[in-house]
């Protein structure tokens, strides 16, 4: 059996769709999976994404690509907490990642600081990278500046940018794979019949399943551009 690299569209704390999307696509020792960013968040079984993650790391090889919700999460951990002229310790860069949907994943764990959080997580995210070129494509988290002189070298673009058009001279013909901005499944299967779009974003908005053409959670299999679709699994509350 040919060895498989899959790409993950952003999962935000989705654990029990990606755990049925892993059912469909049974990576097996040989096979990578290429996670987009912005794992975390804003979803509410995190608990169950985190076991899962740990479950693939013995069954089949597991990479990051780091995202805007990671990147936030890394400037809470490594933030030096401050006090005020009355005592009071603040952590404005832990405020701003709660705000972004941290607060949850905090809760399920029953922790308050980021540095409480499993280790082998705190090391995942901190081995991410900001983009990885393969074979068969270039993988990012939200894309690249090509207006930039150094479109490769803009790490803040790669978490960030939502709009860009891909320069195929610069990748050299290779399309641009990513997330961060939730679009339709038309449009991603249009992007995948066109490679002269030069992009495919993955992510579906599997947290928004109540939004017409959205809630699914996307993995793409790059050797042959075809992709597997799960539809959002997580509780209602």
């Amino acid at each position: 059996m040919s060895k498989k690299h899959w790409a993950i569209g952003d999962v935000h704390g989705c654990g029990k769709t990606l755990e049925a999307l892993i059912n469909q696509i049974q990576p097996g020792k040989e096979d990578q999976i290429t996670f987009l960013g912005d794992l975390i968040d804003r979803g509410s079984t995190h608990l169950r994404l985190f076991s899962l993650l740990e479950e693939l790391m013995q069954t089949c090889s597991i990479e990051v690509i780091r995202g805007n919700h990671e990147q936030a999460y890394l400037e809470a951990l490594l933030e030096v907490p401050q006090k005020n002229w009355l005592g009071k310790v603040k952590r404005p860069l832990l405020e701003v990642w709660k705000s972004y949907g941290g607060e949850t994943l905090l809760k399920e764990f029953g922790c308050a600081l980021p540095e409480e959080l499993p280790e082998f997580f705190i090391e995942l995210v901190k081995g991410s990278v900001a983009y990885r070129e393969v074979p068969e494509a270039f993988l990012v988290h939200a894309g690249f500046d090509f207006r930039s002189p150094n479109p490769f070298e803009d790490t803040q673009a790669m978490m960030w940018i939502r709009d860009f058009d891909v320069d195929l001279e610069i990748t050299g013909g290779k399309r641009v794979v990513h997330g961060h901005v939730p679009v339709s499944l038309e449009l991603i299967e249009q992007s995948l019949k066109h490679p002269k779009y030069g992009f495919v974003d993955i992510d579906n908005g599997c947290v928004y399943r109540d939004q017409p053409g959205m809630g699914n959670l996307i993995a793409l299999e790059l050797s042959s551009f075809s992709m597997v679709v799960q539809a959002n699994q997580e509780p209602y509350y």
